[in-house]
């Protein structure tokens, strides 16, 4: 739509999996209610619009643990027991806390939740917009967590276009019946690994995700970023096609667990660690597996080389507890 005007008292509900855009102004002195369910996906809105809203997120599978961040300011939760937060200078997790309200209080920043029994969770509040900025620590690993501060889809390539960070995105998720891994995608290539894990490069509303720093400094979300979810039409980071790639996907598993590695030959890439390479982020916790391959001091989950080379030998590493597992 052109404009929109919601006069006090009154409600606009965008229903599950519908999209609403508004291209101009929008006055907003009611609620914007944003559903949710398992079967249509979440609502999701793109525009300049502030005001009073009820985002809302279906859960389909609990209980669980997820990673997300927060679509409004100062939000008032339901449907969340516990949540932590990640020091990125030291690379470690709080302890959980049951004050969500107190802990899930900074736009732009990721959250770990749990979710014990409720099938859908919600944040109210004041809904965001505009620039949302947050500072970027460059100690440790690197590794930033934040989480999509809109109510709408991320364009991954505009998220890696901030020059303070690397070009690959990564998640947390569940890779076993009680491990969890991360999956990596890089902006470049297209590549997501584990395959399975595979996206089109978009993050997802109230996503929480990493990135890597290049360099100190701040990292400021823009409403230029925010899209809807383009899946079945032209897609603006998809994958090259397969003669531009080649691709070796080397993976570890054990039961229903599995890590993940990938070499790929591309001609634009080159033979030194750059954007069409992808740090490995370590999986940690009972059970977590890890493999890798090893360029100078990076240990990379995407290990990009200009073409294939006979002779040359690349190093591959793996970080797993005593046992037996499949390579494949």
């Amino acid at each position: 739509v052109s404009s929109l005007a919601i006069n006090s008292g009154a409600n606009l509900t965008v229903n599950a999996g519908k999209q609403l855009t508004i291209t101009g102004t929008a006055t907003n002195n009611g609620t914007i209610k944003l559903l949710s369910n398992g079967t249509d996906g979440t609502a999701t809105l793109v525009g300049d619009v502030t005001g009073t809203a009820d985002v809302n997120q279906a859960i389909t599978s609990l209980p669980r643990t997820y990673y997300t961040g927060i679509p409004v300011a100062a939000p008032a939760t339901s449907g969340i027991d516990k949540v932590a937060t990640f020091t990125e200078s030291s690379n470690a997790w709080s302890a959980l806390s049951t004050d969500i309200t107190g802990t899930m209080n900074t736009v732009g920043k990721g959250y770990l939740i749990q979710v014990p029994s409720a099938a859908n969770i919600s944040f109210a509040g004041a809904l965001n917009s505009g620039d949302k900025t947050v500072g970027l620590t460059a100690s440790n690993k690197k590794y930033n967590f934040l989480g999509n501060p809109y109510p709408s889809y991320l364009d991954g390539a505009q998220v890696v276009a901030n020059t303070n960070v690397e070009k690959s995105i990564w998640y947390r998720t569940k890779t076993g019946a009680s491990t969890y891994g991360f999956v990596t995608y890089n902006v470049p290539t297209g590549v997501s690994i584990p395959a399975t894990a595979a996206n089109n490069g978009f993050i997802p509303p109230m996503q929480g995700f990493w990135l890597k720093a290049t360099a100190a400094g701040n990292y400021t979300f823009t409403n230029t970023m925010r899209t809807h979810n383009t899946t079945g039409t032209a897609i603006p980071l998809k994958a090259p096609q397969a003669a531009v790639n080649q691709i070796l996907r080397l993976q570890v598993s054990k039961g229903t667990a599995l890590d993940e590695t990938v070499l790929l030959f591309n001609e634009n890439a080159t033979t030194g660690y750059e954007s069409y390479d992808a740090s490995k982020m370590m999986n940690t916790g009972t059970g977590a597996l890890n493999i890798y391959t090893v360029l100078g001091t990076e240990n990379l989950a995407l290990n990009s080389q200009p073409e294939i080379t006979y002779g040359v030998e690349i190093p591959v590493g793996m970080n797993l507890a005593a046992g037996t597992y499949t390579i494949s």
